[in-house]
């Protein structure tokens, strides 16, 4: 059935199991045990409550992995407030826009609060299972990043099926690898603290580093670990024999590493927009797999329907858009009602009281599984997140020496997603500037990594880039 919980208190179930057990360790050798965590967790609730936040209230977050995060995302939650993650590296005129429009009441960055002498006083009550447990902004189509508003049932239910699935427990040592602004590092985060098991946040000078972060695994015995395919490509099919569980997300799986890893351990095929709290379906992957690989079937309490344009069911080998509900669903877009209705949908006639539109083209395999075989709009995977290339579109006609701008998505040499960029320059203007621009501008994965001058814009690019 599905959880009927808040996150903290689950975590405080976890806390009282696992009292005297490290809950993280970082790559200097710091350490917190869950007993601590709790405790510095209600220490920060109680100094957010002094600062007049309260529930429903929104508290953005500009932080890397570290271990003073899980602490104050707690915090938030204890409260009844909505903890929304911001990349400290992101521009800050995306930043500013994000927390306008998220009307945050406070911005937390860490070198900036002290709550160790605070005491923890008794918490508000009311927070419900079904209130607001995050906001997180995703890349729109419309040039403005776009918020979702995920729960906490709803989180919890991905979470069990993630950590059932993946057969995690306290003996596990699990990798922090996403950036704390995107919603894959909730999945590691809270798989790892609601099962007992140990969370090893690393920095992004060892993200950048894959062999020293692999040496890095293989010291502390890292034992799960989650990678963008294309980051786990790195490494040319090298051995992980630490490793009990690798999974992979965020964008098509690369058969070959997956096939080779599938034969040494546990390798798991994850899939889900953040619409979906994070993950809506798991494969796990056998050798002898043909491809193309599925994304499996559904976490448990949810349901996945892959429907034609008069939303009516395809069998097996037809293709159809991918409709996701169940338990995980986000409660919709924050301020933007019209899109919630257009995009989360009751479909009586299935018997489906809220079905999500994801976008994804799919269909069932012979098995029951679900095969996903592209998209219906122009929304693409870049290492690991998602961009729209409407909307980096849209921020480089926002630089003065641009006339117009179109971007398209391509594969590069390597099979990975990159984008490309064809500019109208005003008279005057300079491409090496505009490059310049975009780097202090746009978040690094929406730079693009190719670029072309043109004298005017066709009504469509199209075709391969000409390199």
């Amino acid at each position: 059935l599905p959880i009927s919980q808040t996150i903290p208190e689950r975590f405080d179930e976890t806390a009282a199991a696992y009292a005297s057990k490290p809950a993280v360790k970082d790559e200097l050798g710091a350490s917190i045990t869950y007993a601590e965590l709790q405790e510095r967790s209600l220490r920060c609730a109680a100094w957010l409550t002094g600062q007049g936040v309260k529930k429903g209230d929104v508290v953005g977050v500009a932080a890397e992995r570290s271990l003073r995060l899980y602490e104050i995302l707690l915090g938030i939650m204890r409260i009844g407030a909505v903890y929304l993650p911001l990349d400290p590296k992101s521009p800050p005129e995306r930043l500013e826009h994000i927390v306008n429009d998220a009307e945050a009441v406070l911005t937390i960055h860490l070198d900036q609060i002290d709550y160790a002498s605070v005491e923890p006083s008794a918490l508000p009550g009311g927070t419900a299972p079904h209130d607001v447990a995050y906001l997180i902004y995703t890349s729109g189509s419309t040039g403005r990043p776009k918020g979702v508003l995920v729960p906490h049932d709803g989180f919890l239910n991905m979470i069990q099926g993630q950590i059932d699935i993946f057969g995690i427990t306290d003996a596990d040592r699990v990798l922090q690898f996403a950036s704390p602004a995107f919603d894959a590092s909730l999945s590691e985060i809270f798989m790892t603290l609601l099962s007992g098991a140990c969370l090893y946040p690393v920095t992004d000078h060892l993200r950048n580093a894959p062999w020293t972060l692999k040496e890095f695994m293989r010291e502390h015995v890292v034992s799960v670990v989650t990678f963008p395919p294309s980051y786990l490509h790195l490494f040319n099919q090298e051995s992980f024999p630490e490793l009990r569980v690798l999974i992979t997300a965020g964008e098509a799986p690369i058969a070959d590493d997956a096939l080779h890893y599938a034969g040494q351990l546990d390798y798991f095929n994850a899939y889900g927009p953040t619409e979906t709290c994070v993950c809506a379906s798991i494969k796990k992957v056998s050798p002898e797999e043909t491809p193309p690989l599925s994304v499996g079937k559904p976490l448990p309490n949810m349901t996945a329907r892959i429907l034609n344009s008069a939303k009516q069911p395809l069998p097996a080998g037809m293709v159809g858009e991918l409709w996701i509900g169940g338990a995980s669903l986000a409660c919709g877009y924050y301020k933007n009602e019209a899109l919630t209705q257009e995009r989360f949908q009751a479909l009586p006639e299935l018997d489906a009281a809220r079905l999500y539109a994801t976008g994804d083209r799919a269909l069932w395999s012979e098995s029951g599984e679900i095969v996903l075989v592209g998209r219906s709009d122009d929304q693409v995977k870049i290492r690991g997140n998602r961009v729209e290339p409407g909307e980096v579109a849209f921020l480089l006609e926002s630089n003065d020496e641009v006339e117009q701008a179109f971007v398209l998505a391509e594969k590069d040499g390597e099979g990975r997603m990159m984008l490309a960029a064809f500019v109208v320059l005003r008279e005057g203007g300079k491409m090496e500037a505009l490059t310049r621009w975009s780097l202090e501008h746009l978040p690094v994965y929406m730079v693009p990594s190719f670029w072309q001058a043109v004298d005017a814009m066709p009504v469509t690019v199209t075709g391969k880039v000409d390199r």
